[in-house]
């Protein structure tokens, strides 16, 4: 439980940094509040409410360390201008991150100087500073960019990029996750990997073999077949990609949905998920699982079907 509790408020965290850095992006907006500062053991309707920056007995046991939250909630902050679904990499391409400085501060920022760093395990180390132009006070500012990659990684990497504002009106820093993947998973022809969804593309892609489940390692399936569920009964793996409507319970949500920011998730160190880096919980490389057309857009041009649900039956 206290291991759950902890990688859900961390995943939090990153709710409330993703959210305060978009509002501190505009360059209009005059200023936010923010709704619950306390946790609620029930409202009028009587849910349960977790949005707080406290427990529910006011006690500053969610974040007891201020200094992430104050990395995105100060009168001057640091930002990069790519969002959400574009910090998935792809290899051998560079991307370009955009820093911003919102400053509303007690004076003007003169002769500052931000000093950037990308580092991450399997990738080479970059660092570099960008001097910057004056910004005025009550300015959204553009002040210069860093260059991400190009990576060819050997698997799935996190990137992290960090970076200090250095300033006689004031000192500021943040950070920021990417990840980046292979072209093609290693080693995977020859895996036992066994695809019976009927997509071309999916056999293409990662070398699977489309028949016969004699041997097989792991069998990809758009539904529960009886063959696929003796296979599964006798100590198989499965991964079902089912379309809308396959389910006889489906749970259809957005990347942020509200039970998501309240109740616990973890994700666990298993094969399934194993090439997905994450620090224990569900964090933004798998954020393109999530959602339809009206949230995060999923790429269906390669896929023949509407894939709306991933459902992993491992044995």
């Amino acid at each position: 439980y206290p291991d759950i509790r902890r990688r859900s408020i961390e995943q939090f965290a990153l709710y409330l940094k993703d959210w305060y850095e978009s509002a501190r992006r505009s360059p209009t907006m005059d200023g936010y509040t923010y709704w619950l500062m306390t946790d609620l053991p029930g409202g009028v309707e009587g849910d349960m409410n977790s949005c707080g920056i406290f427990d529910v007995l006011c006690r500053p046991d969610k974040f007891p360390d201020p200094a992430p939250v104050l990395r995105f909630n100060r009168e001057t902050v640091l930002l990069v201008d790519v969002e959400l679904g574009q910090r998935v990499l792809s290899p051998g391409t560079a991307r370009e991150a955009g820093l911003i400085v919102p400053h509303y501060g007690s004076e003007a920022i003169r002769d500052g100087v931000v000093e950037w760093e990308v580092a991450g395990e399997g990738v080479p180390a970059a660092r570099g500073e960008i001097r910057l132009p004056q910004v005025e006070v009550g300015s959204v500012e553009r002040v210069g960019s860093v260059t991400l990659g190009p990576w060819q990684p050997d698997c799935g990497r996190k990137v992290r990029l960090s970076v200090r504002l250095r300033s006689a009106a004031c000192e500021q820093s943040n950070e920021w996750d990417f990840w980046v993947f292979p072209a093609r998973k290693r080693d995977f022809e020859g895996s036992g990997v066994v695809n019976l969804t009927g997509l071309g593309e999916v056999t293409r892609r990662y070398e699977t073999r489309e028949a016969g489940l004699a041997g097989a390692k792991v069998v990809l399936a758009t539904g529960l077949t009886p063959e696929v569920a003796e296979y599964v009964a006798g100590g198989g793996r499965a991964v079902l990609l089912t379309e809308r409507g396959g389910l006889a319970r489906p749970l259809h949500f957005t990347y942020w949905p509200a039970w998501i920011r309240r109740i616990g998730n973890v994700v666990d160190d298993h094969p399934a998920v194993r090439a997905f880096p994450s620090d224990g919980f569900c964090g933004f490389q798998l954020m393109r699982l999530f959602g339809g057309e009206a949230d995060r857009k999923f790429d269906t041009q390669s896929v023949s079907k509407s894939i709306t649900s991933l459902t992993l039956g491992l044995a």
